[in-house]
């Protein structure tokens, strides 16, 4: 039984139209301010080598690291760059006007700022981004903003992702993939790293986009937590918004011996979407404790579907610690 006025982890969620001057980082949204920007970029090149990078900016100036990954040795692995092509670390200038979003790396500076400059410039409905020579995409927006409020608990939540689909160069190939750009709202203080969220409210969590031989797109994010904590917005190609609802299970989970996800279920509005590991999807590197959090790529789609996917990226993240407490014991782990 919950104390009044506490509703746990429940989400309110819907759609908004983004504008620039929305991302201003000085904005505060239901008394939350901006924790942290992320853009994440799925995408595999010309041969057909699967990519995972993403990097996370910290309010105004403070751009705390990139990170890119590529398929070898059977899983996905941090890219070590050579001498003098580093990727950017250091204070970034951030501009929001009506018409423009803008994240840029401020000149680099001996012992202060390193690697090569980065830019990310989104419109209304277009978006570029660039680390330096190396990966160069843009794209359009697909549909609306997605928004998810979490008004109670001990860290209430104000997320927000914009949906784009990308084309580019990656480490001089052509390259195909899909990109979010994510804003973190959080009270003053608190990051996702140190929030209830991170520490077992989130169980698996799978941003995901698909185009298939036909041309047609679906995209979005599907989220299964603890304490209400359950959300889905996906998208088409045309803007057409397919869900946006709190109604959100999961069922049939598998693991590897390895313990990283292998196959699972979502319901979404009681809609059955199909998660399975792709053979060079397992993130190592990202792995945190015995087998706390575990993150793969794979292929989301609406179970049953016969389409031929020719683009197709869903970044699974994993808590099984937390899972099996919830499900079996309905705790959340690291109260």
């Amino acid at each position: 039984m919950s104390a009044k006025s506490d509703f746990g982890h429940r989400t309110l969620v819907g759609t908004f139209e983004p504008t620039g001057a929305d991302s201003d980082p000085t904005r505060t949204f239901f008394g939350l301010s901006l924790s942290c920007t992320w853009f994440y970029l799925n995408f595999r090149d010309s041969d057909g080598k699967l990519h995972f990078a993403y990097r996370t900016v910290l309010g105004l100036e403070g751009s705390m690291h990139f990170t890119c990954n590529e398929s070898r040795d059977g899983a996905l692995r941090k890219v070590s760059p050579a001498p003098g092509r580093e990727f950017f670390r250091g204070p970034v200038a951030t501009t929001a006007t009506d018409g423009e979003y803008r994240i840029a790396s401020k000149p680099a500076e001996a012992g202060y700022a390193t690697g090569q400059p980065f830019d990310m410039t989104r419109t209304d409905t277009e978006l570029r981004y660039h680390e330096g020579d190396e990966l160069q995409f843009s794209g359009r927006r697909l549909g609306p903003g997605m928004q998810v409020y979490v008004p109670t608990g001990p860290t209430p939540l104000l997320y927000t992702s914009l949906l784009h689909r990308v084309s580019g160069t990656a480490f001089g190939k052509p390259a195909e993939g899909f990109l979010w750009l994510d804003h973190c709202y959080l009270p003053p203080g608190v990051t996702w790293r140190n929030s209830d969220f991170f520490k077992g409210v989130e169980l698996a969590w799978t941003p995901f986009g698909t185009e298939f031989s036909d041309g047609s797109i679906e995209m979005g994010h599907i989220c299964y937590g603890a304490d209400g904590f359950n959300f889905a917005m996906i998208v088409n190609g045309d803007g057409d918004v397919l869900h946006a609802t709190s109604d959100v299970k999961a069922r049939d989970i598998k693991y590897k011996a390895n313990t990283f996800p292998e196959h699972m279920y979502y319901e979404v509005d009681g809609v059955d979407w199909e998660w399975s590991a792709v053979d060079d999807g397992e993130l190592p590197d990202q792995a945190s404790g015995h087998d706390f959090y575990r993150s793969s790529e794979g292929y989301l789609r609406r179970a049953g579907e016969t389409r031929t996917p020719t683009v197709y990226h869903s970044y699974n993240e994993f808590f099984p610690p937390a899972i099996r407490a919830w499900e079996s014991t309905g705790r959340i782990i690291g109260r």
